[in-house]
């Protein structure tokens, strides 16, 4: 059990710290994840609404030359928030956009600098409905 517990620690460390990829080279990643409360709280107070999320994202990471790299991050995001008479909310839209350009100054930095820009690319728009079948 002390080696396995070793070796964990050793992989976390080796792995951990900021790098730039190679240019040409990169990282891509697709979540996803699923969220769910039997009644929401506003303020610390009930509301009264069941509440899921599904999220999903497509992040990625790209080498580009002179020692940056280009990283995108864009959520999608669909929520729902029902009452026990049908009435509810349902919402989808793409969350914040971000962009962020890192440097390297040095090929064996330990560290970078970055620049990182968010954008909003949703609009606010629900569905007031009631009696509807709403989605899980």
């Amino acid at each position: 059990m002390t080696g396995l517990w070793l070796f964990l620690c050793m992989s976390l460390s080796a792995l951990g710290g900021p790098w730039v990829h190679d240019p040409g080279q990169g990282y891509t990643r697709v979540g996803y994840r699923h969220y769910a409360s039997q009644e929401g709280f506003t303020e610390g107070r009930g509301t009264g609404l069941q509440y899921s999320a599904h999220s999903a994202n497509i992040y990625t990471e790209w080498g580009l030359p002179g020692g940056l790299q280009l990283i995108g991050d864009l959520p999608f995001i669909m929520a729902t928030q029902r009452a026990a008479d049908g009435f509810g909310y349902h919402h989808q839209w793409t969350g914040d956009l971000r962009l962020q350009v890192d440097w390297a100054a040095l090929d064996n930095a330990k560290g970078t600098l970055g620049i990182e820009v968010r954008a909003p690319t949703y609009k606010r728009p629900s569905q007031y409905t009631k009696g509807m079948n709403f989605p899980d």
